[in-house]
């Protein structure tokens, strides 16, 4: 097993390094990434920032070290799309959307997070979409492509992460040709930008959502249009590592993925799913 999105205390996770890693090879893992958020803006959540990185990156390298011969272990991050950190020294990057941007008073740049709360959500379609729910995901799935293009990231996080809050399609229809226009908008920009697709079940772990991000019928589009994937658990604790990782993987295979993409020996490569 892999699993390249991981987070510890350096951002919001419950365990250290070394424990997460010592998890991971009780779990049976072959590969595990320690990928932390990088810092919020306006510290809005703690993350790795310019100051730590450097810390960051040592203790992950030091935890290699001590578990060689058992387990890789991989240095990466989850840089927020709209402020992102240098990658030096990174073995690989997740380019995932949580916060856009919106011009306030002044020129001032106002974010605003997509999936903290309902309450977030439903006051940044009011203040800036004039209620139309629509509105915001086309803007969600517009900055993922344009950080996807812009940024190239290694792997493309939880893609439909707007869906969070949608339970029953409370709040956009899922399968209308709207709502997939704009997913095949990110996708087509996804595709040109060469990155992999994260199938993350930490949705399901949180008990947001009965199925991965992203969801299976978005998960039919990433198959037909032969984009890489990769299965990860986007875990903040250890007991999460492989959340749903068996039956996640029998689903793929019976939808017809037959690979997953993951670091080994240093580098990506296609592995039987």
């Amino acid at each position: 097993m892999t699993n390249l999105h991981t987070h510890t205390v350096f951002s919001d996770g419950a365990d250290t390094v070394e424990e997460t890693v010592r998890a991971a090879v009780a779990k049976g893992f072959s590969v595990i990434g320690i990928s932390d958020h990088s810092v919020a803006p306006r510290n809005l959540y703690p993350g790795v920032e310019r100051g730590t990185l450097g810390a960051y990156i040592a203790e992950i390298r030091a935890a290699a070290r001590k578990f060689g011969g058992q387990i890789e272990v991989y240095a990466g991050l989850e840089n927020e799309g709209c402020e992102p950190l240098p990658s030096d020294g990174l073995d690989y990057v997740i380019g995932s959307v949580h916060y856009m941007t919106f011009d306030g008073l002044s020129n001032d740049r106002i974010f605003g997070c997509v999936d903290s709360t309902p309450e977030e959500l439903d006051r940044l379609v009011n203040e800036h979409f004039g209620g139309d729910c629509h509105k915001i995901v086309k803007r969600y799935y517009e900055t993922i492509a344009d950080m996807a293009l812009k940024q190239k990231p290694d792997i493309i996080g939880h893609l439909d992460i707007i869906t969070k809050f949608n339970n029953g399609g409370k709040l956009f229809d899922e399968r209308s040709g709207e709502y997939l226009s704009c997913v095949r908008t990110a996708l087509d920009a996804i595709r040109q930008a060469g990155c992999i697709i994260e199938v993350n079940t930490g949705g399901m772990a949180r008990g947001y959502s009965s199925e991965p991000y992203p969801k299976w019928h978005i998960l039919e589009e990433v198959l037909k249009m032969k984009l890489p994937i990769t299965l990860t658990s986007d875990s903040h604790k250890t007991a999460d590592l492989d959340f749903a990782f068996i039956e996640t993987a029998k689903r793929l295979r019976d939808m017809g993925f037959r690979s997953t993409r993951n670091l080994a020996g240093g580098a990506f490569t296609d592995a039987e799913l």
